[in-house]
Parts: C-alpha cells; sequence; structure tokens
C-alpha cells in the first residue's frame, strides 16, 4: 500500500525555542557524495524528543553510540534532546533544520513527517541504504514509508498496528462475549450500547477526536476506519487527493452515530493533550472505558518496567482487530506509523551519518529498543530475537497484533498532507461536540482539501 502524509510547519527561527546548544561550526570535508573523503575524526549531533518515558530510545541510542564509537575511532556521537512532545516537537524539529548554526546531523523523525520534510529540503537520501545487506530485512512497508521521489530519507526503527482494546469484564457484565471479535462497525455500535446500559459514568467507546489531540485524531480517529472503506485520502494512479465518496460518508456518519448514541468520551477527555494517558492509565485499569481504539504500543505502559505496571491487565482486556465498515473483504483494515532515523540536509558527514543509522538499526539494537517501548520492529527477523521473544512474553496485547503488521497500510508522504491532516483532526472534533454533522463534515472538508491542494489536485472517488 502506498503511503500517505507528513507534516510541515511554518514559523519564525527562534534559536531559543529548541533548547539545545548550538553545534560548533564543522570544518570537516563534505560526504562522499558530494566528492570528499570521509573524515577521520568528526563529531555527529544527533537530534531526538526527550519527553515521556524516555528509558527505551536512552538505552538504545547509548547502546549504538557505544558500538559505533569504537568501530570509528575519533567519531563522537552527540545528543541534542528537544523537551517536547506532538506537535510542539515537529515544530521545535523542523525550526532547527531550517537553520545552519542549529541542524544536526542526524534526526528522529515520525514518518509522516519524512517526506515533507524532504519535499521541503531539509533530508537528504540516505547515501547507499538500499545496498546495506539488511535492508530486505525491513518489511515492504517499512521501506516505502521512508520514501520520497523514489530515494530513501529514512530507517524505521519500530511500528504500531490499530487495535481495539476491550474490557472483558464490562463485556461479560454486559452480556457480550470475552473472546470478541466484531465483523462490521454495527457490530462496535451494538457492543458500546450495550455496555453504556450497565452505567452511564462508563465510557463505552474511546476513540481519539479534536483539534487538541492532533494528528492522533486524524490518524486513529478517522483515517483507519477510512481504509475500512471503500477509499483512501489519496489516489496514486491519478496522484489526487480524494474529496469524498461513499467510504468517506460512512467515516463521518461512523462517528456521528458514535457520538449521538452517547458512546463516545467526553469532552473533558478529547480536548485535553494528555488524553492518551488519561484512558491508559487511569481508565483503563478501573475498567471505565468498554472499547479504546489505540496503537500496539500502549501494552508498555504496564510492563514491569513501565510507567504503571500492571500484569493482569493483559489478561482482563482482550485484542480485536478494526474491521471493515461492512465486513467486506478483506474484513480487517489497519493504518502503522512509526519512527525514523534522518540525515539532515545540511549535515556535512552523510556517510557517516548513514554508518551510524545501521548500527543503531542492526537487528540486536531493534530488539532491544522495541522490547523496552513495547513496539513492533520494522524488520522481520527482530521478532525471533531472544530479546524481544522475553519482552512479547509480559506483553501479551503486542504479541497478538505484531501478528498485523505484515499486511498494514500508511499514510503518503504527499505536499499538502500536514494541512489536511489538521482539517481531519478538527472536524472530528465538531462531529464529537456536536456542532457539526456528518454532512456538514464531509462538505467542509472537501472545500478545504480543494482549496489546500487546488482544484487540478484533487477528484471525488466514483464509488
Amino acid at each position: 500500500m502506498k503511503p500517505i502524509g507528513t507534516c510541515l510547519f511554518i514559523a519564525a527561527m527562534l534559536p531559543s525555542l529548541v533548547g539545545c546548544s548550538q553545534p560548533a561550526a564543522n570544518n570537516s570535508p563534505k560526504n562522499a557524495e558530494a566528492g570528499g573523503a570521509a573524515p577521520k575524526t568528526a563529531t555527529l549531533k544527533i537530534a531526538y524528543g526527550e519527553y515521556g518515558d524516555t528509558k527505551p530510545i536512552k538505552e538504545w541510542l547509548g547502546a549504538a553510540k557505544k558500538q559505533f564509537e569504537e568501530q570509528h575511532k575519533g567519531v563522537t556521537l552527540e545528543y541534542v534532546p528537544i523537551n517536547a512532545g506532538g506537535n510542539d516537537y515537529y515544530t521545535k524539529l523542523t525550526l532547527m533544520l531550517r537553520s545552519e548554526q542549529t541542524s544536526p546531523d542526524l534526526v528522529y523523525e515520525d514518518s509522516f513527517m519524512i517526506g515533507p520534510d524532504a519535499k521541503a529540503g531539509y533530508l537528504q537520501p540516505i547515501p547507499g541504504i538500499e545496498q546495506w545487506s539488511e535492508w530486505s530485512s525491513f518489511y515492504p512497508a517499512m521501506q516505502d514509508i521512508v520514501k520520497a521521489d523514489g530515494k530513501v530519507y529514512g530507517v524505521m526503527n519500530n511500528t504500531d498496528v490499530q487495535v481495539i482494546y476491550y474490557s472483558k469484564k464490562l463485556f461479560e457484565k454486559a452480556g457480550l462475549p470475552t473472546q470478541w471479535q466484531p465483523k462490521n462497525w454495527q457490530e462496535i455500535i451494538d457492543a458500546g450500547q450495550a455496555i453504556k446500559k450497565l452505567d452511564s459514568n462508563l465510557v463505552p467507546i474511546w476513540l481519539y477526536a479534536g483539534k487538541a489531540l492532533g494528528e492522533a485524531s486524524t490518524f486513529r480517529g478517522f483515517q483507519v476506519f477510512l481504509l475500512g472503506t471503500e477509499n483512501t485520502m489519496y489516489n496514486y494512479d491519478s496522484k489526487k487527493w480524494v474529496t469524498g465518496g461513499k467510504g468517506f460518508d460512512k467515516t463521518w456518519k461512523f462517528l456521528e452515530q458514535v457520538t449521538k448514541l452517547g458512546l463516545l468520551e467526553p469532552q473533558k477527555y478529547w480536548t485535553n493533550t494528555n488524553a492518551s494517558s488519561i484512558v491508559n492509565r487511569e481508565l483503563m485499569p478501573k475498567h471505565q472505558v468498554g472499547m479504546v481504539f489505540d496503537g500496539s504500543w500502549i501494552g508498555s505502559n504496564f510492563l514491569p518496567t513501565g510507567p504503571q505496571p500492571w500484569a493482569e491487565g493483559f489478561d482482563e482486556y482482550g485484542v480485536a482487530k478494526i474491521p471493515t465498515s461492512d465486513g467486506q473483504n478483506p474484513s480487517f483494515t489497519n493504518q502503522s506509523g512509526g519512527w525514523a532515523l534522518s540525515i539532515s540536509a545540511k549535515s556535512k558527514n552523510a556517510d557517516l551519518a548513514a554508518e551510524f543509522i545501521k548500527v543503531a538499526s542492526n537487528k540486536d539494537n531493534l530488539a532491544l529498543y522495541n522490547s523496552l517501548k513495547g513496539s513492533i520492529p520494522p524488520r522481520s527477523d527482530v521478532e525471533s530475537h531472544p530479546v524481544m521473544q522475553k519482552g512479547l512474553e509480559t506483553n501479551k496485547w503486542l504479541k497478538e497484533s505484531i501478528k498485523y503488521v505484515a499486511n498494514t497500510h500508511y499514510r503518503p508522504s504527499i505536499e499538502g498532507y500536514p494541512q489536511i491532516s489538521e482539517v481531519i483532526a478538527r472536524l472530528t472534533g465538531d462531529i464529537a461536540q456536536g456542532s457539526a454533522t456528518a454532512e456538514q463534515a464531509a462538505e467542509q472538508y472537501a472545500k478545504e482539501v480543494t482549496k489546500i491542494a487546488g482544484a487540478d489536485k484533487v477528484e471525488t472517488a466514483t464509488k
């Protein structure tokens, strides 16, 4: 499946926002691709997000740094942590990449940023990566998700899939099966209504919605459902954005139904930027939510090394696949994201940076990272690694959902996606608070996408 999307942020360049020291002048020769030899001594700077649970990324980068520096005497890897999450991280990283004074050599990129950042000239292709002997171990989707204009701009270190976590305790009380797999969206609604009857204070269905939750609302609250219909956001054959169709109508209508039936979480939750922590660490352990549509990584919260150990949770909540709208083939839908290492366009040491990416992305290091993170490895040979197997023994949810990564969708890295993503997030919020109907959301979406992409770059689906 083709990828979707990316994220550009326009802001004045303010180094004080970045929260990191400015790199020293780089006097080393240009990279080999530009005709120079790789330097014997150099300092590579790597920017990454330091927020939330930082243990996985610190241990992973620490292991890779030690190995890399042992292999490349005279070369030092220097960390440039960005203390921000979500859109703030994307904004600060973009500001760094725009300036010679603040741009690092390596950046930790959310995969949906890669296409737009490459298009904007912030990234450069990774030299020699497709000739790397281990490149073929990465799932095809994980190879494609990091491409722009046919060139590779990143190497994925983790990914996820989207699933339904459901409370077996509440399902049993509601007379629902504790081994549950909905066949269509109506069965999701039916289960939500059964749970609502138990207690009006329960949250029957948790869906990410609204502008405050940004990409989570777009990705998990809308796109994964749209991919379970006849439509997609972008037509790769015609190279046009799709502004509407039967699938769009079904998706907007599903969100409207969930809202009107009182099955969605209260507005106080989906307008809170900490919503993910609220549902995962507060509502789920207390069995105050019936179904949660979320990523495969959330089990990391409850591991012995996680922020809120809860071993019982892996038995008390089940995992189900998200069905297509009417149960049509292929019966289930999914979408994957994840993060990657990329090279700044301003790096003078691209060959060395590429070598670090290979070290960080080897089988052992990705087993370490994904076992700690509770995420899905992007390469097919990591699941069988002893370190990863040990992690899967305690994270039963991940062990189940990891099966779905071989066949998944992902966001297209196409210019305009960041703005269109913001439109979707806002419209899901409008529906969730009852200020827009499904029909009004569909009409507004078509109007705004046409304005963003241009009338010659949009089309309406024929089915």
